[in-house]
């Protein structure tokens, strides 16, 4: 995997070379990153009028869903949703709802992804907070969505629901369309949530995600965010995550943030992932990277009993890992 690729910025690269003299830009990376970028819008409209069909069909049994990142991101912060590269669709939903959610996607020809297939709701909801559906054509997945009911699996401390952000759900727009979408104060603490807590600022898409609202939203309440962050052991995500993203991009770290950011524990964790993110592509996913993960999402957490929760979980989805490993490797050759 090339590091363009991994890191899913590739319509940042495609505007980046816009502006320079491609004299001595192969022709054949040329063409191939400017059909990256088509495809990026292509594949956007797509998740979005699915969006819009699930909606749909979901509002008429009164069950509201909330989008976050993906092509609501790109339209509304990035400004064009050709500029944000995405792979699926995410939404909030209220954890009761999932039962009649379930009934309505498999009606509408949806599969549930494979890992839970066999699985009822109440055991999905004891090991996850998001249930992935896929539209399958021709044996291969043209279209996922994800409905969270929190971020992360429940060990790891992030299981903020739609009922606590209920107070930042408002009215936006979208193609003429009136949508139910979080204030970009909610926003901004879900993309660190998820970018952060979950996913550990692996990418740079993640970190210029936090850039881009930076400077689309600069009225963001961050009181409200570290409050409700620091509720869920989460305030050093906060000061990091908005940290990096000034020192990757140069965005402006908001006010009431400079003294968190500014932390030399905080520009420690900032130095650890810029290393990260610079790595080869080779090296990467090489030995070390579950410690360093490990070790990361310790750091900004808060509290020894949820630190020692986020350690057991671990504890068990390794050794989960390990026994379906294992399990492979002893099925018989078919």
């Amino acid at each position: 995997m090339c590091i363009r690729d991994r890191h899913t910025v590739r319509p940042q690269l495609a505007k980046l070379i816009s502006t320079i003299d491609t004299a001595g830009v192969p022709e054949g990376f040329l063409i191939k990153i400017g059909e990256a970028y088509k495809d990026t819008l292509h594949s956007q409209l797509n998740f979005a009028a699915e969006f819009l069909k699930i909606r749909g069909m979901l509002v008429s049994e009164r069950i509201e869903i909330v989008p976050f990142k993906g092509f609501w991101l790109g339209y509304d912060a990035y400004g064009n949703m050709a500029d944000r590269e995405g792979f699926d669709v995410d939404v909030f939903v209220s954890a009761g709802k999932l039962g009649r959610v379930k009934e309505i996607m498999m009606s509408a020809g949806y599969t549930v992804e494979p890992a839970f297939r066999n699985m009822s709701t109440d055991e999905v909801r004891q090991i996850s907070q998001e249930y992935v559906f896929e539209r399958i054509n021709n044996g291969v997945s043209r279209f996922r969505i994800e409905f969270h009911w929190g971020i992360s699996p429940p060990g790891y401390g992030l299981g903020i629901s739609l009922e606590d952000l209920r107070s930042q759900v408002t009215q936006g727009r979208f193609e003429g369309k009136e949508i139910r979408v979080f204030t970009p104060t909610a926003h901004m603490l879900l993309l660190l949530f998820h970018h952060g807590g979950d996913d550990r600022f692996i990418r740079l898409k993640q970190v210029y995600d936090i850039s881009v609202m930076l400077k689309t939203h600069p009225d963001i309440d961050w009181q409200w965010v570290l409050r409700i962050a620091e509720k869920f052991g989460a305030g050093e995500l906060v000061y990091t995550g908005v940290a990096l993203a000034s020192e990757l991009t140069g965005a402006d770290v908001p006010a009431p943030l400079i003294e968190g950011a500014s932390k030399r524990k905080t520009r420690r964790l900032v130095s650890e992932r810029i290393r990260l993110l610079l790595r080869s592509a080779d090296g990467y996913f090489g030995r070390g990277f579950p410690l360093r993960n490990f070790m990361f999402r310790m750091r900004t957490r808060d509290g020894l009993r949820l630190k020692l929760k986020i350690t057991l979980a671990t504890l068990k989805a390794l050794a989960g890992k390990m026994i379906r490993g294992s399990e492979k490797r002893e099925l018989p050759d078919a």
